[in-house]
């Protein structure tokens, strides 16, 4: 029997058949509901964690939302030096109980694993059901507080037969933190702190009842997957809304802009868009494939080296790592480790890291100190990248190859046989570098890879620092800090929010009109510096109208597309950003509304493929492909072909390309042939065999309808599977895949 989420300490059986309660059972029932309610419903744990002087403890879990398979959430826990705390330890439970004890000396029976509410088994294979940190004693005293994590994920659990726990899209769970702390003296009683949690949709577009009609398509690196799905779900609630507003295709960046350009997709996010210096655009079979388009800012984001791993924990096992404090690293430390890896670092550089107060989780004075970088026989590259077509890795390399040209190279060692010596340049696809950046990096291609080697193949005894060149968004979904970064004033700087603000305001503007990092800015001293790699994450959406395959105007998709621009651009959108990304500032939020005013309102330069008839031909000759000279396969303005300025005629989506099909087999005459060998006249034989196809659509028509031949209704499954509103309709085209694909 499962436990039902608002039931307390055990599984209580529902009574069956129709009561007849007595009025004393019912004066009594009148008494005990109110004590029902509160036990049953979710209250402030006992230690209200900081609310008051009388109990200090502070604890925070971050992040708590969007959550994905085998994320970490990171718990603090603060307390004065007078109020220690002596134990934590956090499981995943059931939301909608009262977790607390009767008065502190015991544990409270609702918080025990394999109990009614807390599962021993973790609920999937990425994640744990629990973790204990025993040595909290010194570090939550300290100004950062002790910080230890849990690795969390959606699935669904039973256990002993009793009880099932489900942790979803639509059932959150929650972490209970049960710790031990007390005044200096005193007994310290055992307390509660509960923190609900929240997984990302998995499939927003069936989430908002499938795609609108007339939806966008889109593309995207999966940097903006945890935001793209927040304002799915968002966008789509509105009383006028009747489905998801877009679709999108996670494949990376550079294959987003290729499809824009191509008219696969209506609209790409993008931080470069068709700059030819950044060069994502890497579509030889057309190389001067160029969409006329509008840019619209979204988001700011920014390129970071990030670290992930840890130190061990002051738990006995020291098998679990605690995630780092944020490090400092100059620009020639950062030029060394992303131009050559771990082999290029030198031990003076190793003794600088180590010496630098931000430092400690490496400094060798600590003694719960972790290498830079993995000890032992460790199972992964320790710096890695991404290695499809991404901007944030350009801004990255660019920063280093204009900052620090003496040092982003090659090691001069035989390790990189030819390659060794030579300078590295500003790369957007990381795989493709020339000189390579084989035996130096490790790339991977998308965050499932990214995700499986934090999970996966970092374990056991091998703490330490993996490194990785990535965006802030792709960092906080995947549990890594970044850096703080020497600048070009000699100050290490983090992407905040502050700083990534004070980056955009000394950007400077791309032939493209898009706003690129301007690696020698600074601030005067005594401001705000900017983090150099800041970036605008844009929208890039076709400047001419919206048009299908035969240059109609698709005018719901036209102001889908606007409704969709002002919603991310506007409060809505742009409080839904994921975690490390920020908002726009003013000046973008006036650029914003003054691009999307200009979308759609370029005259279009559309023209409408030819619909000659196309006859198949009598027996013996080859079969028509069905399409006409106007067909796709010579259908220019599909391909996005150049014009003199550069910029592509077309605005046609995959979609349209489709509807051409359709539109040209409708268009086209078709002739019967002779039947051959036949001695009867070809037009009587061809009205037998059109005879025979009436019959046959009425049997098909028969048997979709879930009806016999004779009229009767066939089996309720099989009527049941045939009205299926997707039954016999064609798949989704490739660009509407749901969030997370690759």
């Amino acid at each position: 029997m499962s436990n039902r989420p608002g039931q307390v300490r055990g599984a209580f059986p529902r009574s069956r058949g129709r009561s007849r309660t007595p009025w004393r059972v019912l004066l009594a029932l009148a008494v005990l509901v109110p004590t029902l309610v509160v036990i049953g419903s979710t209250v402030s744990p006992v230690s209200r964690a900081g609310a008051d002087a009388a109990n200090p403890v502070v604890i925070t879990a971050t992040p708590t939302t969007q959550l994905t398979d085998g994320q970490s959430v990171n718990i603090n826990v603060k307390t004065s030096a007078d109020f220690p705390v002596s134990t934590a330890e956090v499981h995943v439970c059931r939301p909608g109980v009262s977790y607390q004890s009767a008065d502190g000396s015991e544990r409270d029976p609702a918080f025990a694993l394999d109990g009614p509410n807390c599962p021993l088994a973790p609920m999937s294979s990425s994640a744990e059901s629990s973790y204990s940190d025993p040595g909290i004693y010194e570090g939550a005293v300290t100004p950062d507080g002790e910080t230890f994590s849990i690795r969390v994920g959606p699935g669904n659990v039973s256990w002993r037969g009793l009880y099932s726990l489900t942790c979803d899209t639509a059932h959150p769970c929650v972490l209970v933190v049960e710790y031990r702390a007390a005044a200096s003296g005193q007994f310290p009683p055992f307390q509660y702190w509960t923190q609900p949690i929240t997984f990302q949709d998995d499939d927003p577009v069936a989430s908002c009842g499938g795609a609108a009609a007339g939806a966008i398509t889109s593309a995207s690196s999966d940097r903006l997957t945890e935001s793209w799905v927040a304002w799915t779900l968002d966008a789509c609630k509105g009383p006028s809304r009747s489905g998801a507003l877009t679709t999108a295709s996670f494949s990376g960046e550079g294959a987003a802009v290729q499809a824009f350009n191509r008219g696969q997709v209506d609209l790409a996010y993008t931080a470069a868009g068709n700059d030819e210096q950044v060069d994502l655009n890497q579509d030889k079979t057309a190389p001067g494939a160029r969409r006329s388009s509008v840019a619209v800012p979204i988001a700011v984001n920014a390129t970071v080296l990030a670290v992930g791993g840890g130190r061990p924990d002051r738990a006995s096992s020291g098998a679990h790592r605690v995630p780092f404090h944020q490090p400092e690293l100059t620009l020639d430390e950062v030029a060394t480790m992303i131009g050559g890896g771990k082999v290029a670092m030198t031990e003076a550089q190793l003794d600088a890291i180590r010496a630098r107060p931000a430092n400690i989780d490496f400094s060798l004075a600590n003694p719960l100190h972790a290498p830079v970088f993995f000890s032992g026989n460790a199972p992964v590259a320790e710096v890695q990248g991404p290695a499809e077509a991404e901007a944030s890795s350009w801004f990255g390399t660019n920063t280093l190859h204009t900052l620090r040209p003496d040092v982003f190279k090659v090691p001069n060692i035989p390790l990189f046989g030819s390659d060794a010596g030579r300078q590295r340049g500003a790369d957007v696809a990381l795989a493709l570098a020339d000189p390579s950046f084989s035996q130096a990096l490790g790339l991977f291609s998308g965050r499932p890879v990214l995700r499986k080697t934090l999970i996966s193949d970092i374990s056991g005894p091998y703490f330490g620092g993996l490194w990785i060149l990535t965006d802030a968004a792709t960092a906080a979904a995947t549990g890594l800090v970044p850096v703080a970064i020497e600048n070009s004033a000699g100050e290490f700087v983090a992407p905040t929010a502050d700083t990534m603000s004070a980056g955009v305001a000394t950007m400077t503007t791309a032939a493209n009109g898009m706003l690129q990092p301007n690696p020698q800015a600074a601030a005067p001293v005594g401001q705000v510096q900017p983090y150099d790699m800041t970036f605008v994450e844009y929208a890039m959406v076709p400047a001419e109208p919206l048009v299908d395959a035969t240059c109609a105007p698709r005018s719901d998709s036209q102001a889908l597309l606007v409704d969709w621009l002002n919603y991310v651009t506007g409060t809505g959108g742009q409080q839904a950003l994921s975690g490390g990304l920020q908002p726009l500032t003013p000046a973008l939020q006036t650029e914003a509304a003054a691009a999307i005013a200009k979308v759609g309102a370029s005259p279009s330069t559309c023209v409408a493929p030819p619909t000659t008839p196309t006859t198949v031909p009598d027996s013996g000759g080859s079969p028509s492909d069905g399409f006409g000279s106007g067909g796709l396969g010579s259908s220019a303005n599909f391909s996005g072909s150049s014009s003199s300025s550069g910029s592509s005629s077309s605005s046609n989506s995959g979609a349209e390309a489709a509807a051409a099909a359709d539109a040209e087999l409708a268009s086209s005459s078709t002739d019967i042939p002779g039947w051959a060998g036949g001695s009867l006249p070809s037009t009587l034989l061809a009205a037998v065999a059109l005879l025979g196809l009436v019959m046959l659509t009425a049997a098909s028509a028969s048997v979709t309808s879930g009806r016999r031949w004779n009229g009767r209704p066939r089996s309720a499954a099989s009527a049941s599977a045939s009205a299926s509103p997707t039954a016999g309709l064609p798949p989704p085209p490739a660009a509407s895949a749901g969030a997370g694909s690759s």
